[in-house]
């Protein structure tokens, strides 16, 4: 998973990179001896030689009979080799194509994404501003603060549990709903997290608004999420465990007659 997240801003840091590159639109004849080709949007045919590596992003890559292709890199395209052609190496391939978009329909989604966000944004400090009003904003803070190290560690490996099953579980249909329940547990417990923040402030009303614009930030926001959802989760944790009613044992003495 990291890795498939990861590999977008590689490539687009690689294509920045000024290397010995074969042009785009000019297949690679037979004799011809290339460092690298990387390549946005067309399709690359290869008869020679590449040495490193080729990376094609919403293209084909061809081998053909005299090519030789060392540890090629697709996305959005399909790899075809000919008869007598040459592919060394590890092949990475996400995707067999992209469907074109228009630019109305990116902007579109683009801002449906963000007004996506900002809308979730709006409810878990809503929720965590009601959290914090009440008596269970206190019992929060004061189960955090009673033990922190394992309020963190404890709050780290259920958000890590959640996080998994969630992306898990969603990818199937039947799977969805539960998927759908794991990152409702993880919103909730987003909303605990900013509540801590906001009960050990003495003014709730500006402490609000700063939460709210420096979670709607993007990667700012996240790194802030993801820290208000591992503190949230391991309060809850200690809270609902210093809330079990305890049961004591008592020895019972000869019957008496």
């Amino acid at each position: 998973m990291i890795r498939s997240a990861v590999i977008p801003a590689v490539l687009c840091l690689s294509l920045a990179v000024n290397t010995n590159t074969a042009a785009a639109a000019t297949p690679i004849p037979a004799g011809q001896r290339v460092k690298d080709i990387r390549v946005i949007g067309q399709s690359v045919r290869v008869d020679g030689t590449v040495q490193d590596r080729a990376i094609v992003i919403d293209g084909d890559l061809t081998v053909g009979p005299h090519g030789k292709v060392t540890d090629p890199i697709l996305i959005g395209g399909r790899l075809r080799v000919e008869g007598g052609g040459t592919v060394r190496g590890d092949v990475l391939h996400l995707g067999t194509s992209w469907p074109a978009i228009s630019p109305l329909a990116m902007w579109s989604l683009v801002t449906l994404l963000i007004a996506l966000r900002l809308a979730v944004v709006w409810a878990v400090v809503s929720a965590a501003s009601l959290i914090a009003r009440r008596p269970l904003g206190q019992d929060l803070m004061a189960s955090a603060t009673g033990q922190p190290t394992r309020t963190v560690l404890a709050g780290a490996l259920t958000a890590f549990g959640l996080l998994t099953g969630c992306l898990l579980l969603t990818l199937t249909l039947i799977g969805l709903p539960v998927g759908l329940a794991l990152g409702g547990l993880l919103l909730a417990g987003t909303a605990s997290g900013v509540s801590l923040l906001l009960v050990a402030t003495d003014d709730e009303a500006p402490a609000r608004r700063i939460t709210l614009v420096a979670l709607a930030v993007p990667f700012f926001g996240d790194a802030l999420a993801a820290l208000a959802t591992v503190l949230g989760l391991g309060a809850g944790l200690r809270y609902l465990a210093d809330s079990r009613p305890r049961i004591t044992s008592t020895s019972r003495g000869p019957a008496q007659a």
